[in-house]
């Protein structure tokens, strides 16, 4: 009998398992967002699309929301922020291992998630320069990411930061090189 639910068991583990995005891993690539001064955040150039449940961007102050689903009012210091659809964990910050120790996404069991207002400590700037992890909870994903600037008050909203994500299936690029290659011939045909 233990035979036969084997692969019921292995089948229903790996369908209960959570996909990691890790830096330096096989099939991962980084990717960088910047959002310039001043930018209309409601653009889709001015917003990343981490998924298809979730964009990043954020208003002239305040903090980084998701446009998908966010009206962008996210507040600071006393209020929690919180990103829509996401958890957030940064090295040595709200409980999570630091100084080496905190392992990235390949590690998000044994790190604590919370939304991004409170995983910041209120403190965006903090998280410059700090290894952490975004939580795509529709998606079921865990990604490396790292903050790479904040701006402050006045700064029109600047934020940048790069991200894991997962190199597409050379299946997915397909109907991009197949337009692209149309369209050259066509280009050609013209002249």
């Amino acid at each position: 009998m233990f035979r036969r639910l084997l692969p019921l068991l292995l089948i229903s583990s790996s369908l209960d398992a959570a996909t990691v995005w890790a830096f330096g891993e096989p099939g991962i690539t980084s990717v960088s967002f910047s959002k310039v001064a001043f930018s209309d955040w409601t653009l889709t150039e001015n917003q990343d699309l981490v998924s298809t449940s979730v964009a990043i961007t954020r208003q002239n102050l305040k903090g980084i929301y998701n446009a998908n689903v966010d009206a962008g009012t996210q507040l600071l210091n006393g209020t929690a922020a919180d990103v829509a659809g996401t958890l957030w964990a940064f090295e040595g910050l709200n409980g999570n291992p630091g100084s080496g120790s905190f392992g990235g996404a390949a590690n998000h069991a044994a790190l604590s998630f919370n939304n991004w207002g409170r995983a910041v400590e209120g403190s965006p700037p903090s998280s410059v320069g700090v290894p952490g992890v975004l939580y795509l909870v529709a998606e079921d994903v865990y990604l490396d990411i790292i903050f790479d600037g904040w701006g402050g008050a006045g700064s029109g909203g600047t934020f940048s930061y790069t991200r894991a994500a997962a190199v597409p299936e050379p299946a997915a690029a397909l109907p991009w090189v197949a337009a692209a290659v149309l369209a050259c011939r066509r280009r050609r045909i013209r002249r």
